[in-house]
């Protein structure tokens, strides 16, 4: 759910440690929920990107390892892939498929019109387009990718020393249950055992919401999530950006620090007076869990008035502060809920609803048809037309009846369309295509028997409900529900035609009392199974949510008369799950003899895959939020067809994909084992075998489910886990200061626009002193000293000034200097504090500035030095911390000396000197001299590899980059007139251009080539490159003399290659070009004026025709760079050089040619291929893994 971890970064906004920009503490145990990675790396968010298998199986390599050597876990590395889930889980599976498909299906139809529109390529010539519904257990793709990564797991095992480190469980598709509770499971398990470290440090992966849940209910401190930094502006809807997920890096990455977010709790809702109980931050941490589970999870839909970006989790949170010291306890207990608690407090929730209702209906009523802002209008004469057609339906309620309860279900059924159209001056034929409605069905006779009350853990057949017709875009409220609360007399009488409207054509279940507690029952039933699955794991594989929309809170009343129960069950077989969740435009998926009861007509379950259905939108303020509408499988159907084809239907292969399997575990054995499964290479063109394996594999059966009554996690930190300031070094901690907490809207910017809901702001206590000393007083005492910054994520710096709110003293023994761009920092930095970061730091008359440790640097005699940045940072006095109490070892020089000076045998190293200098050598034990001199230095036998024998074979490859493949340029003029164009429209082209398609800005694709951003100073080498102008020589400006001429600002040069393209693009949109020449300083073009005589489908269709045949040019995958990059050929390039890197890509000793200068970094042709290597943005040929290709 991206806008819940928006909402739980603006409330907290010190949660997330950026990376690069802070240090990632040290991780025992890292638990990946690879279905994020798979996702990732096979589509991600760009649907134009079309990869190969091959491709998309050496991203995922490639990304898994980036994670590894962000995190490095030193004891425990756990992989699971979703596996079968439980039944409750296939609902939204089923749903997002089905949406997937259909979505598809358009996405196709529109590139055909695309492809015809600008001539494209035949779709023959491309990869086809990847199914995402393909990354589901059971299918070949999940059998391929499982054996690929036990071969890759091996792989580096054997290659890299830090893969050797911990113990590498994988649980694949064949082990059931999802991915992160498998992980939860290891983690209960875990917890269970006796000697349970206590100060176990925990990182999950995966950017899914509910992992906050789950990580909250370990109740482990010491815990923090690895999530890709997203976008909330610019259209990136709390995704991560391409480049990201393309070329990741720590900056990439955010830490959720799980701590941090137990001590905000903990400062929100201690209250200030005592209660009749102990307060528990535990317990507190438990409860929120609960709430989270009324907006919304996979599992069970959001109560119809409860929505985040309403406020709701804020209402809940102060009913929540104002109830709790009344309720006597906490509303739940290790997975346990306690209604009658839960009840009161949904009783003030309820209470709430119609403010809620009316609130939407007056909010959507403030914007006109046209999208204007402006009050609601009604047509002359609509409120005496309305108030007859209320006193007409009123008069008829009593014929019906339904008593007071179903009062305006007839205003809910069909026949209130005349009483809309009425209100909003239109005829009911008019009316009936905007609004949501479905027939009502006939009142039951009076000796009719009730509808049956659904069995404890009921789920077996679908209720089947009316489908309504939905608003063509997500809105919180319909037009015709709008109408009953703008015309009615109370917002109460409203309140209760919607909840009448909810039940009849939503829920489909009328107005029969039983029916409607058939619904509240069922939603408790699904309260205790969330609950049992987050803390104890599965309740029962085959219960599920029987409907698609929760009750109103105003029925969840005598919750200690639903009778709770479930049956465990057991998961299904990868093919039952796969007929129950795909759709059938993905029945490929399945073998050939399971398809035909997807397609066939006569299929006793074709019922259950409709080809076209209906998203429901209403209450909704996105299109993923949407309640995909089809029918619910019938498990004893579905069953019975998938057990009637026999085993000999079905080939060798095939039977082995329909069985459950066992997790694999990898230890590194310290010798050769001699072992040969999943040793042969999976792709045998980019890594060769494994010859020499040190690792041992051993297969574990899934985790049995706990034992009945015991419980799982409970709300108790284990004994001797260190906490606070006192915490393991790395992990942040709000209590290194004195701080209080404040909820305020400080409009804080996390995401680079101002939060609209309020935040906990900390407040920091300044120190009470009689005399706050000056600047001047402290200079001799601070500059120079060593402090800790960055307050929570405590980095190391130097003091190297101090000032106040005027200026600055910098050295010991100077004045203070007025300095107005010191003031103006000053100013800066204190609404800083406050909107990222929602720290008020009160009174801060003195300021420092840091400059905070970058690396450490070894010296030629070993020994290492801490280099401190040659820039600081400008911090308040009280926030620079003299002292850290855990500081993080791995930055201790003399521990690092110590530690480097001790060559165990089977160490490495790389020859510094003589005849085998820079080749890889092994560490065989102690040298037959022994000690040879002070400090580290000692001799030592060695075994030296000999250089590769693709060694001269690579440095030709490296040297022919360099030179004979140098392309040529030619300046902009010319490139210009080579293309057909004027030199403004070029540099126009070459860069973002967007066509804007829709009404919003939003709605534009860039159709430029991107490959120079002359603001920023970017260029993509190979195709421009930045010519820097030529200063005049200095001269006197003579008295008088007018201002001096302006400096040149320098000119871009185009390659071949570029101009080649620029040519074919020309051809293939001339349109577009003919619109550019027009008007060549247009940063964003109007598609409705480029293509004045086509649709807005077609002119849509072109641009992302155009969008998709620009990102699959070679030069759209290569990486802007500096434009001062020195690039290919120029001196120095073609080095011979070796990786000293120590783990990680590349690989220590790995030796190859430079061929490319960056300002921090070089790009080096290497010898041979290896995990996470590049084809250097497609300037590198594929070859065999014996040749030089990364």
């Amino acid at each position: 759910i991206p806008k819940f971890y928006r909402w739980l970064s603006e409330r907290y906004p010190l949660i997330n440690q950026p990376g690069g920009a802070t240090v990632v503490p040290i991780i025992d145990n890292l638990y990946l929920d690879m279905n994020g990675i798979i996702h990732n790396c096979t589509h991600g968010n760009n649907p134009d990107v079309r990869l190969t298998e091959d491709e998309m199986i050496l991203r995922i390599f490639t990304y898994l390892d980036k994670i590894f050597h962000i995190v490095k876990p030193q004891k425990l590395l756990f992989m699971a892939i979703d596996g079968v889930a439980p039944r409750a889980k296939m609902n939204q599976q089923r749903s997002r498929r089905f949406k997937a498909a259909k979505e598809a299906a358009a996405a196709a139809e529109k590139a055909e019109k695309a492809a015809a529109k600008t001539s494209d390529v035949a779709e023959d010539s491309k990869p086809p387009v990847f199914d995402s519904n393909c990354i589901t257990p059971g299918t070949p793709f999940m059998v391929r990718l499982g054996a690929h990564f036990r071969f890759f797991v091996r792989k580096k095992i054997a290659e890299d020393v830090a893969w050797r480190r911990p113990t590498i469980i994988f649980s694949g598709h064949d082990v059931p249950g999802e991915g992160e509770h498998k992980i939860m499971e290891h983690i209960r398990w875990a917890k269970q055992a006796p000697g349970y470290p206590p100060n176990t440090r925990h990182c999950l992966y995966g950017l899914d919401a509910d992992l906050i849940m789950l990580s909250l209910v370990t109740h482990e401190p010491h815990f923090c999530l690895l999530r890709e930094v997203v976008s909330y502006t610019g259209g990136g809807k709390g995704q991560p950006a391409r480049e990201a997920l393309e070329n990741p890096g720590e900056s990439t990455f955010v830490l959720l620090q799980i701590g941090l977010l137990r001590e905000y709790f903990e400062l929100e809702f201690k209250p200030a007076q005592k209660m009749p109980f102990p307060f528990s931050v535990e317990r507190v941490v438990d409860d929120f869990v609960l709430f989270c589970m009324l907006i919304g999870n996979d599992f069970l839909p959001p109560l119809p008035t409860v929505d985040i970006a309403e406020g709701s989790l804020e209402t809940m949170f102060d009913l929540y502060k104002e109830l709790l010291p009344e309720l006597g306890g906490y509303l739940t207990h290790a997975g346990k809920l306690h209604r009658g608690r839960l009840e009161v407090f949904l009783h003030k929730l309820a209470n709430l609803e119609a403010k809620v209702l009316q609130e939407r209906a007056l909010h959507r009523a403030s914007t006109t048809r046209s999208g204007r802002r402006g009050p609601a209008r009604l047509p002359p004469g609509a409120s005496e037309r309305v108030e007859g057609r209320r006193r007409e339906e009123r008069a008829a309620v009593p014929e019906l009846g339904l008593g007071h309860g179903g009062r305006f279900a007839a205003l809910a059924s069909g026949r209130g369309l005349e009483l809309l159209a009425a209100v909003e001056g239109l005829e009911e034929e008019e009316v009936e295509e905007e609004v949501i409605l479905a027939p009502l069905p006939a009142p039951p006779a009076a000796d009719a028997e009730p509808a049956p009350e659904p069995a404890p853990g009921a789920g077996e057949a679908a209720i089947p409900h009316p489908t309504p017709r939905p608003p063509a875009k997500p809105t919180m409220m319909s037009q015709e529900a709008r109408d009953l609360f703008l015309k009615s007399a109370s917002a109460e009488e409203a309140a209760l035609a919607w909840k009448e409207r909810l039940y009849v054509t939503k829920l489909g279940v009328g107005t029969d009392p039983a029916a409607r507690r058939a619904v509240v029952d069922a939603y408790m039933h699904g309260l205790h199974w969330v609950l049992e699955y987050y803390y104890r794991g599965v309740a029962s594989w085959n219960w599920y949510y029987p409907y698609h929309y929760a009750p109103m809170a105003s029925d969840l009343v005598d919750l200690e008369q639903v009778r709770i129960s479930f049956t465990h069950g057991e998961p299904f077989l990868p093919y039952e799950q796969l007929l129950a969740v795909q759709p059938a435009a993905s029945c490929q998926l399945l073998p050939g003899p399971y398809q035909r009861f997807m397609l066939d007509p006569d299929s006793p379950i074709n019922f259950f895959y409709p080809k076209d259905f209906v998203v429901d939108l209403e209450g909704k303020k996105a299109e993923w939020e949407g309640v995909v509408l089809i029918p619910f499988i019938d498990e004893q159907k579905l069953l019975a067809v998938s057990r009637s084809i026999p085993p000999s239907a079905l080939t060798p292969m095939e039977q082995t994909c329909n069985q459950h399997g066992s997790m694999v575990i990898f230890k590194h054995a310290g010798e050769l084992t001699g072992e040969t499964s999943d040793c042969s290479s999976t792709l045998p063109e980019s890594f060769s075998n494994v010859t020499l394996c040190n690792s041992t594999v051993t297969r574990q059966p899934p985790l049995p489910p706990f034992p009945h009554g015991q419980p799982g996690f409970i709300p108790k930190i284990v004994p001797g886990t260190k906490m606070g300031k006192h915490a393991p070094s790395g992990f942040p901690t709000l209590g290194t200061l004195s701080v209080a907490g404040k909820i305020e809207n400080a409009k804080c910017s996390v995401f680079g626009m101002h939060s609209k809901r309020p935040s906990l702001i900390l407040a920091i206590k300044a120190p009470a002193v009689d005399v706050t000393p000056t600047a001047e007083t402290l200079a001799p005492h601070v500059i120079g000293s060593r402090v800790w910054i960055r307050w929570p994520y405590l980095t190391e710096g130097l003091i190297s000034c101090i000032g106040d709110e005027t200026g600055r003293v910098p050295a010991a023994g100077a004045p203070v200097i007025v300095d107005p761009a010191w003031k103006e920092n000053v100013e800066a930095q204190r609404i800083e504090f406050l909107e990222k970061r929602g720290v008020d730091i009160g009174p801060s008359p003195l300021w420092v500035e840091v400059r905070p440790l970058e690396v450490l640097v070894r010296h030629a005699d070993g020994s290492f030095a801490k280099s401190f940045a040659e820039k600081g940072e400008m911090v308040p006095l009280q926030l620079a911390l003299r002292s850290n109490p855990s500081p993080d070892p791995r930055f201790d020089p003399d521990a690092l000396q110590a530690g480097a000076a001790l060559f165990e045998p089977g160490s490495r190293a790389v020859v510094g000197k003589g005849p085998y200098y820079g080749c890889l050598a092994r560490v065989l034990g102690p040298g037959a001299g022994g000690e040879v001199g002070p400090g580290p230095r000692r001799a030592m036998s060695v075994s030296v590899e000999p250089p590769p024998p693709t060694a001269a074979s690579a440095a030709k490859t490296a040297l022919a980059l360099l030179g004979g493949g140098a392309p040529r340029y030619c300046p902009a003029h010319q490139a210009a007139k080579q293309v057909g164009i004027s030199p403004s429209a070029l540099g126009r082209i070459a860069g973002s251009l967007y066509l804007v398609i829709g009404e919003s800005r939003r709605d534009r694709l860039d159709v430029g080539l991107c490959v120079r951003n002359a603001k920023l100073g970017l260029c993509v080498p190979d195709a421009v490159r930045f010519v820097p102008p030529k200063q005049p020589p200095p001269r006197p400006q003579a008295v008088g003399e007018g201002p001096p001429a302006p400096v040149p600002k320098g000119s871009w040069e185009y390659s071949e290659a570029l101009i080649k393209l620029l040519k074919s693009y020309k051809v293939k949109a001339p349109w577009l070009w003919a619109a550019v020449e027009q008007d060549a300083k247009a940063f964003e073009l109007d598609a409705s004026r480029v293509c004045p005589g086509e649709t807005p489908e077609e002119r849509l269709a072109a641009a992302e025709g155009l969008h998709a045949w620009l990102k699959r040019q070679p030069m759209a995958r290569r990486p802007l760079v500096s434009q001062d990059a020195a690039v290919a050929p120029e001196a120095a390039l073609g080095h011979r050089v070796v990786a000293l890197g120590g783990t990680g890509v590349p690989p220590f000793g790995a030796r190859g040619s430079v061929t490319a200068l960056l300002p921090t970094a070089v790009e080096v042709v290497f010898d041979g291929p290896f995990a996470g290597g590049s084809d250097l943005g497609g300037r590198m040929p594929a070859a065999p893994p014996d040749a030089p290709a990364l």
